[in-house]
């Protein structure tokens, strides 16, 4: 596993950092009585908005997407004028999020049952949108219908390095001419409490926050410049290794006011 190397570039590219503390009304996520994990006792930090709060173009989408596609798109769809459209098969797609949510109220009365209710009762219960909001090239594939996108998309799952592996990928495709500028988004919902829990037992002493990240790379050697700088004292799923990196090799380069 190699990381991406945050020094040593020449233009810049700003990184959007978005998390909750960029707003009013921070709720403090809770998982009481939902979840089947036994959750440790780390703060929980969560945007204050509901799917219906969330900026989308077509707001009859929502019911198909998931928590993190909705922060994808609520992040990175007012980028769209910074993009070259202009040919819009060499503006490539890469995003890093881990997969939708389980709905795991199903779990019990389904195992409660024989093995010849199984299906029908699973099939009962179980919403069909449910199965949308899991797949992880979905939240892809929407925010680049959104965009006007037809080039490459990458869709990174890896729960720690997704961030890092979107970066060096998109900054792969610039470098051998795949593509002419690249969108790297990331997105780290609390939606799935079992997402929750591998972050807590990953980083322990900090707490869990939803956050996300988007930057328009117009070359390979672009250098990251941060407009905010991320509190590292939270875990932020997919973007943990990539905000430490950040840190560790003092690239948080900040934006003039």
């Amino acid at each position: 596993m190699t990381g991406s190397h945050l020094t040593l570039n020449t233009a810049e590219s700003e990184v959007y950092f978005w998390a909750p503390d960029d707003v009013s009304g921070v709720a403090r996520a809770s998982f009481e009585g939902e979840s089947p994990f036994p959750l440790l006792s780390s703060p929980l930090r969560s945007f204050a908005m509901g799917p219906k709060d969330f900026v989308i173009p077509d707001s009859r989408s929502v019911r198909s997407m998931s928590r993190n596609a909705l922060m994808a798109a609520h992040l990175a769809c007012p980028l769209k004028s910074q993009l070259r459209l202009q040919d819009p098969y060499r503006v490539g797609l890469y995003l890093a999020v881990e997969n939708g949510s389980i709905d795991y109220s199903l779990v019990p009365p389904t195992r409660a049952v024989g093995p010849d209710a199984f299906a029908s009762t699973y099939k009962e219960l179980r919403n069909p949108k449910m199965y949308l909001k899991q797949l992880p090239n979905l939240a892809g594939a929407q925010l680049g219908i959104f965009l006007g996108l037809l080039g490459p998309m990458v869709v990174m799952t890896h729960s720690r390095f997704g961030m890092l592996q979107a970066l060096d990928q998109a900054r792969l495709d610039l470098s051998d001419s795949r593509v002419d500028q690249a969108l790297v988004v990331g997105v780290s919902s609390l939606e799935d409490p079992l997402n929750v829990l591998k972050q807590q037992q990953r980083f322990p002493g900090k707490g869990v926050s939803e956050a996300a990240v988007a930057m328009i790379l117009n070359s390979a050697s672009d250098k990251l410049v941060w407009k905010k700088r991320p509190d590292l004292g939270w875990s932020y799923g997919v973007l943990t290794e990539f905000v430490e990196q950040a840190a560790r090799t003092q690239s948080f380069e900040m934006m003039a006011s």
